[in-house]
């Protein structure tokens, strides 16, 4: 424990090589005190972030040896974690670029390997929270995207319970975001791409309102950009969610798209088409597994579905792939013994069965569309036939 004090740069390395070694083992031979000890001792070594080999030696025993106390000493190792992060956050800064990459590769580990589940909504992520907001500020400007790489990991790692805590912090980066200098979009992107999978689309537009329909709400900001990124994050969201607010969305700006055609406001027609075309395409990740199938894919919605795929040209295509997505899901869940899904096996079959008695009305309406398309551009629509044909009984 000494060689790293002695200021020569190959010897500290060495001995936080060494050091691996004992961590590897050290659960085994001490007890959760002595072992705690021993990550202060070498937590007192740590060295300057201008020394580049050793900081990263450094990091590499910092991140092993707080996962291995994680193991022996939960609790502890959880309440010591924004103290650690807020030491090593300036590294993220003032390192060289290995340096930043290490430190940035300890703080991630520690966010994913050190957080119990019981602490999820506790104070001590409030702390870490709280430091990590500070990365924000335009003192990491140069580092923000390894910044938003570790507030996207903690939004992982809460899920759910990320809410309310972490609202600000989206509220920051959407804002951020959408400055029009802004270098780092898409690590934004990212974050909020993680955000909505952690609280869910409900909840995320409830932090940041689309402000799409001239309703009123806490701000004024059009947030139009959030349309395309929600399609590739919604997962196992409530279907009920999309029946009862999005699709009203979709035709509200429908028909003031109509309303602008009406008016020769040929641009602005165009804008609202598009919008709702994007609210649709929201459909799929909506019908990724929604734990509401019985309640929510009720016999209007069916309905609604099935003569927007007959007469609505533009939205056919998205429809056809949501339902795709819903039976393909379905279907293999209810086929599949796994614990892991976000519905039980028993509730698939249930929800496959709920879904093949629709598939009679939307085969002959699917083969009719099908007859009416070009040869070159129906291949979807067999798909979705397939995908229907999976799932009917015999009996139908």
């Amino acid at each position: 424990m000494q060689l790293p004090r002695l200021n020569t740069p190959y010897v500290a390395t060495l001995a936080f090589q060494a050091l691996e070694t004992v961590f590897a083992s050290a659960g085994e031979s001490l007890d959760e005190d002595q072992f705690r000890d021993l990550l202060i001792s070498v937590i007192d070594l740590k060295p300057n972030s201008s020394d580049s080999a050793t900081s990263e030696a450094w990091f590499n025993i910092i991140q092993k040896g707080y996962i291995a106390y994680a193991q022996i000493g939960a609790e502890a190792c959880f309440q010591s974690l924004p103290d650690l992060i807020d030491l090593v956050l300036p590294d993220i800064e003032l390192g060289k670029s290995s340096t930043r990459d290490a430190a940035t590769q300890c703080v991630w580990a520690l966010i994913r390997e050190c957080i119990p589940d019981s602490k999820l909504g506790s104070d001590g992520v409030q702390a870490i929270i709280k430091v990590l907001a500070g990365g924000l500020s335009y003192r990491y400007r140069g580092s923000w995207a390894l910044v938003f790489l570790l507030i996207a990991a903690l939004f992982q790692r809460l899920g759910k319970f990320a809410h309310p805590s972490m609202d600000a912090v989206a509220k920051e980066v959407a804002n951020m975001r959408m400055e029009p200098e802004f270098q780092f979009k898409d690590e934004a992107d990212a974050v909020l791409g993680a955000a909505i999978r952690a609280v869910g689309p409900q909840v995320f537009l409830e932090i940041l309102p689309l402000n799409l329909d001239g309703s009123q709400s806490q701000d004024n900001v059009g947030r139009a950009w959030l349309l395309p990124l929600m399609k590739s994050h919604i997962r196992n969201a409530p279907l009920g969610y999309f029946v009862s607010t999005m699709l009203p969305l979709a035709d509200k700006l429908s028909v003031q798209s109509q309303q602008f055609v009406s008016q020769n406001r040929e641009l602005e027609a165009k804008i609202y088409n598009a919008l709702s075309q994007q609210v649709w395409a929201l459909l799929s990740g909506f019908c990724n597994v929604p734990v509401d199938i019985l309640d929510s894919f009720t016999v209007g919605f069916a309905e609604r579905l099935a003569n927007e795929i007959l007469e609505v040209p533009a939205t056919r295509s998205a429809i056809c792939g949501a339902l795709q997505t819903l039976l393909t899901a379905v279907h293999a869940l209810a086929h599949t013994e796994s614990a892991n899904g976000p519905i039980t096996q028993q509730q698939a079959l249930a929800a496959e069965m709920h879904l093949a008695q629709f598939a009679p009305d939307y085969l002959a309406q699917l083969f009719n569309v099908f007859a009416l398309s070009p040869g070159n551009g129906r291949g979807y629509l067999m798909d979705t036939i397939t995908a229907f044909l999976a799932v009917i009984t015999p009996g139908e």
